[in-house]
């Protein structure tokens, strides 16, 4: 569900040397809402999307704790001092904010909210 939504632009350093920005969807779950900015942004970060498929139903609690154990699995496989940043657009921003009180301990250095939908 964690993907790389382009291929490396940065050819002196691996994705692992950069720090991770997972990029959390709205609520059409693609993560593509800000893919004018993915060029940029894969230039300073091993940028990932969450994908929420279509018809998955997946209840919120089970999406903070798919990404709970992304970030984990992450977090074991990479440099102690690798930053991890979570930037959340629209219902994404919701999904950050609990991913951020579940794991924030874990090593997320940012969140960012992009028009949360934070006033349901």
């Amino acid at each position: 569900r964690v993907f790389p939504p382009l291929p490396p632009n940065h050819l002196e350093r691996t994705p692992a040397d950069l720090p991770l920005l997972i990029v959390l969807p709205g609520i059409d779950g693609t993560g593509y809402t800000a893919a004018a900015q993915f060029p940029g942004l894969s230039e300073r970060f091993d940028l990932k999307t969450f994908l929420i498929p279509v018809n998955d139903r997946t209840p919120l609690d089970g999406l903070v704790q798919i990404l709970r154990e992304y970030i984990e699995s992450e977090v074991a496989h990479s440099p102690e001092d690798r930053p991890i940043y979570v930037m959340g657009e629209s219902f994404g921003g919701i999904l950050a904010l609990l991913l951020a009180d579940a794991c924030g301990h874990l090593c997320l250095n940012r969140v960012c909210l992009v028009n949360p939908a934070t006033s349901f």
